[in-house]
């Protein structure tokens, strides 16, 4: 009994040697050139040719396969060469003697095509890991590069605890709000439109050190600014630069762009503090919505870079108040605001130039209202030849105050009467001098 089992545990085991084998065999096939039927000397001489070449590319595969080196191109289009010659040989076998036993050579092509998309797979796994490593270590020396350029430097920092308290914030007071020793108990929330409202800008950092991040660290004195939006009753009414430079010079030097870290100006109708030039062109834009009674004034600032065409969304300090509005706030003789004051009343004058003046509009097809005009000179300007002296021409300057589309501003004209050498002549030349501005369009009622 003992013998019939063990001859059949003997018969399984030899079945499962004989499976695992051809197993293998599908995997990897016998590389070896045998002799037999497959290999055999054909009776056909080409046939034999054929054969005897696929057999020798098999062998000079196998030996490649035992140093393969696929990072090698060398060693890669000489592996393909070598595999598309076996090929060929095969398909010569099967197309002059189609009933040879192509099959072992076939298995073969197989295994070393595969051997091959398997090498060239891992290569360029391998060539892709190299890579990143080194556009890693490139970024990171980039980086690395970058990162000292751009570096922040030492500002004036906090500079108080109101600082610290009111960091990134607008605040307002009606009298000035001092950059050392501010006293909170001034700031305030309710203001009328035509006195002075003080305000101080509390940044975390100067004004170097927002854009050095972003920005060529050489260029940042001259072209770091701020942007500035105002809203009024919660409707954006200002979007545009903050202006640094002013009638009266810089509110804020190149140089300290690298140090102050809290700004303070004037919102008025002065035009020479920061801040006022954006209030004065504001209320002189929205003049439809100042209606009597209280508004809501806020204030944001951003950082701008001059070649950038829009701010960042880094919103580095706001503020808001009440802003009580009075029927007839604007001073009718602030030239910054107003139409310029008139140097010389003078009716028939006025009366010549005001209509020479409609007759220009039309030829130059400017689409205004003439609402205002006043003389800006007290006397003619003679103008004589520089060498015989003789009498050229006399000039007088005008103001015009125009309306357009809800909108009011005021134009300097020349208006020039040539000597013909008998007198003057009747006609009367105007000319744009260049000068204007915004105004209040009550200031033209």
């Amino acid at each position: 009994m003992m013998n019939m089992k063990s001859k059949i545990i003997t018969v399984f085991l030899l079945l499962s040697l004989v499976t695992a084998k051809a197993q293998f065999n599908l995997k990897k096939p016998n590389l070896s050139i045998g002799k037999g039927d497959k290999t055999e000397n054909h009776s056909d001489s080409k046939v034999q040719t054929y054969i005897e070449g696929a057999k020798a590319s098999i062998e000079k595969l196998n030996a490649k396969l035992d140093e393969a080196n696929w990072a090698n191109s060398s060693f890669e289009r000489g592996y393909a060469s070598e595999l598309e010659n076996l090929e060929s040989k095969i398909n010569s076998i099967k197309r002059d003697d189609p009933n040879y036993k192509i099959s072992d050579f076939e298995e073969k092509y197989k295994y070393f095509s595969n051997k091959q998309n398997e090498g060239l797979a891992k290569q360029k796994e391998e060539n892709k890991k190299v890579a990143e490593a080194s556009l890693s270590a490139e970024k990171a020396k980039e980086k690395e590069k970058f990162d000292d350029l751009h570096k922040k430097i030492k500002d004036e920092g906090i500079t108080n605890v109101t600082h610290q308290k009111y960091l990134q914030k607008i605040v307002f007071s009606k009298t000035e709000i001092s950059k050392t020793s501010p006293n909170e108990n001034s700031f305030a929330s309710d203001f009328q439109i035509a006195s002075p409202i003080y305000f101080r800008i509390y940044l975390k950092e100067c004004l170097y050190n927002t854009h050095v991040v972003a920005h060529d660290p050489s260029i940042i004195e001259n072209q770091g600014g701020l942007w500035c939006k105002i809203f009024l009753d919660g409707k954006l009414a200002w979007d545009k630069s903050f202006a640094l430079n002013g009638n009266v010079g810089k509110y804020l030097k190149p140089e300290e762009k690298k140090t102050l870290t809290t700004l303070g100006g004037i919102l008025n109708f002065k035009d020479e503090n920061l801040g006022s030039y954006e209030y004065i062109k504001t209320m002189i834009e929205n003049e439809n919505s100042l209606t009597p009674g209280n508004h809501s004034f806020r204030m944001e600032i951003y950082p701008k870079f001059m070649s950038d065409d829009r701010p960042t969304d880094e919103l580095l300090a706001s503020g808001e108040f009440n802003l009580n509005v009075t029927s007839n706030f604007v001073d009718r003789n602030n030239y910054v605001v107003c139409m310029p004051t008139s140097k010389k009343k003078d009716l028939e004058l006025e009366a010549k130039f005001t209509a020479r003046l409609k007759e220009y509009f039309i030829a130059n097809k400017e689409k205004v209202e003439l609402k205002k005009f006043v003389l800006r000179s007290s006397e003619w300007e003679i103008e004589k030849h520089e060498i015989t002296g003789k009498i050229l021409s006399k000039t007088m300057y005008g103001a015009a105050g125009l309306s357009k589309d809800g909108k009011c501003i005021f134009k300097v004209f020349s208006f020039t009467q040539f000597w013909d050498g008998n007198g003057y002549q009747s006609t009367i030349s105007v000319e744009s001098t260049g000068g204007q501005g915004d105004v209040f369009c009550d200031c033209l009622k």
